[in-house]
């Protein structure tokens, strides 16, 4: 079974708000991530990129790069903010057409809370309903029990930092294209 690690990131850019969600595929065997655990801060639960200084940041970008993996990002803009959830239905069903049309049969999303959490297996229902979709199944995860879900949110910050032209070194900005060579992204309009 193919599975697919989502997670969820907001941005706000020249005023307009941002609702971007990612899903990372690993293929092949090879889903070795002793590199980002080892970037992880002392005491944290989980890496996030928020917390990351801008060095180490540029490590987790070459990490993920390096992994046998793809992350599908879709945009979604405008974002009323004040419709956060709309955004996140829409995003969350256009990626589920994009990795259902990737062969993917599995999505673990990051837990958001069993009411939020209900919401999207409620979107999945829908869609499986109308004849979409059938064979997906879709669970979610607390992000500091699975590492996996660590990569979209790496992904996501590093697109979000880039979205907003924030200033960058070199190194920043080498490893950034890196991770942009293993990243697809998608935008809708909201």
């Amino acid at each position: 079974m193919v599975t697919a690690y989502a997670d969820e990131s907001m941005r706000t850019l020249d005023g307009e708000s941002v609702y971007l969600l990612g899903a990372t595929v690993f293929r092949g065997d090879d889903c070795q991530l002793d590199a980002l655990v080892g970037l992880k801060t002392n005491g944290a639960k989980k890496l996030h990129w928020r917390e990351l200084g801008r060095v180490v940041q540029a490590k987790v970008m070459r990490a993920v790069s390096s992994l046998t993996a793809i992350t599908t990002v879709v945009i979604g803009v405008p974002m009323n903010p004040r419709k956060q959830e709309r955004a996140r239905r829409k995003c969350l069903e256009s990626l589920i057409y994009f990795l259902v049309d990737d062969g993917i049969q599995e999505l673990v999303l990051e837990a958001r809370g069993p009411a939020l959490d209900k919401r999207d297996i409620q979107l999945v229902d829908t869609l499986k309903s109308r004849g979409y979709a059938r064979n997906l199944t879709v669970r979610h995860r607390n992000g500091a029990d699975d590492p996996r879900l660590w990569v979209p949110d790496q992904v996501l910050g590093a697109f979000g930092d880039r979205l907003c032209a924030q200033d960058f070194d070199s190194e920043w900005e080498e490893a950034w294209h890196d991770l942009e060579r293993v990243t697809r992204f998608e935008v809708i309009d909201l």
